[in-house]
């Protein structure tokens, strides 16, 4: 790589750019616990907390719309809740899941569903990876793409797979692109 000064780029030049540092935190953090609840609360983050908070920034909300989403998400998350709490989800005459108001509650003070959350952002890897395919799971698409090219060798097409996440919220989708660039 050759350095140039700022005053030296001119339009066209190809500019690298660093992305990743690969530097993820060692232990998982600490999680501030609800001061009224007679349910188990996580006291650190693990890569089943991290899965629940991105199935839940992808639908922030307390209750689950279970007929929007195959049915081993569903019970995934349930086992999810269950497992992480202690307490089950609620099977609303609808067919779709309700939180437990505790779970709720807890859910609220560290998922706002706008961005990734701190906790997650904080933690190792294997923490991020956990959230992210749940978030991908919840919220994201993969498509197959055909595209017309042309060439130095003639016209074509470009054959490919696109993973799409799409949010009206800015922060998650930054968020989002700052832990998969690291």
């Amino acid at each position: 790589i050759e350095w140039l000064r700022l005053d030296q780029i001119r339009n066209g030049m190809a500019v690298p750019k660093l992305i990743g540092q690969q530097i993820y935190a060692k232990d998982a953090p600490l999680i501030r616990v609800c001061p009224a609840s007679d349910l188990f609360m996580p006291k650190f983050m693990t890569e089943d907390l991290a899965e629940l908070f991105g199935w839940l920034t992808a639908k922030p909300r307390a209750v689950f719309y279970s007929k929007t989403h195959n049915k081993a998400q569903v019970k995934r998350l349930q086992t999810l809740v269950l497992e992480t709490f202690g307490e089950p989800c609620t099977v609303l005459p609808s067919q779709n899941l309700s939180l437990p108001k505790a779970v709720a509650q807890f859910v609220r003070m560290h998922v706002q569903g706008t961005a990734v959350p701190e906790l997650v952002r904080k933690s190792p890897k294997n923490i991020q990876q956990a959230f992210l395919r749940a978030l991908f799971d919840a919220k994201g698409k993969i498509e197959n793409v055909v595209a017309p090219s042309k060439g130095l060798f003639g016209e074509g097409k470009l054959e490919g797979t696109c993973i799409q996440l799409a949010s009206f919220r800015p922060g998650l989708i930054y968020g989002v692109k700052s832990l998969l660039e690291n």
